[in-house]
């Protein structure tokens, strides 16, 4: 009985989308969710980000973290739903975590970073659509190795701005701390020890 069934979706397009092939009501939809979501980010956005950097905080402050924490749930969902038919789960996936990662490296302002995110995402993809045409490839993993590229780039840059500004480079700083953090367990073993 199950030797006949063929789906009728490619594994390619769920993985890479079918960008150039999406109809007038998948962009409907997407315009609606993306719409949603931007309401709802723009009218709780400090909530929103006292929830996301200072849980305790956000806690002592009253907020309903319970309704902030499947609030965010559920936009981080409709926003997979919208983009998965359109540029596949791969490009999903890469596009809820690049712009932001690439963003926070340039920045420490949550509301310039959450502007950066959004025009990263605009430039990379339109130059990942017009480079995919002259070099023959699919749209969705050319924009992919983009966000790759600019996100290696901007990470080299901040990494050669902390290191000459006088501040320790990362690994050493993780050593030293790691250091420092058993250095007092062991004095504090040794004092309970000796009770």
């Amino acid at each position: 009985m199950y030797i006949a069934v063929k789906p009728d979706v490619h594994l390619d397009h769920i993985l890479f989308g079918d960008m150039l092939g999406i109809t007038i009501g998948d962009i409907i939809q997407t315009v609606i969710i993306a719409g949603l979501v931007t309401l709802v980010i723009s009218v709780k956005w400090r909530d929103f980000l006292l929830f996301s950097f200072d849980y305790q905080q956000a806690q002592a402050s009253g907020l309903h973290t319970r309704w902030l924490h499947y609030g965010l749930l559920c936009m981080v969902s409709l926003t997979i739903v919208a983009t998965l038919k359109a540029v596949g789960i791969i490009l999903s996936i890469s596009l809820l975590i690049a712009p932001g990662a690439i963003a926070v490296l340039l920045t420490q302002r949550f509301h310039i970073a959450l502007l950066l995110a959004t025009g990263i995402s605009i430039l990379v993809s339109m130059t990942g659509v017009w480079l995919s045409f002259f070099i023959d490839s699919a749209p969705a993993p050319t924009i992919v190795v983009l966000f790759a590229v600019m996100f290696i780039m901007t990470f080299y840059r901040y990494q050669h701005q902390r290191t000459h500004k006088g501040k320790c480079r990362t690994t050493g700083f993780v050593i030293i701390r790691l250091a420092e953090h058993s250095a007092s367990n062991i004095r504090l073993l040794a004092m309970r020890l000796n009770e």
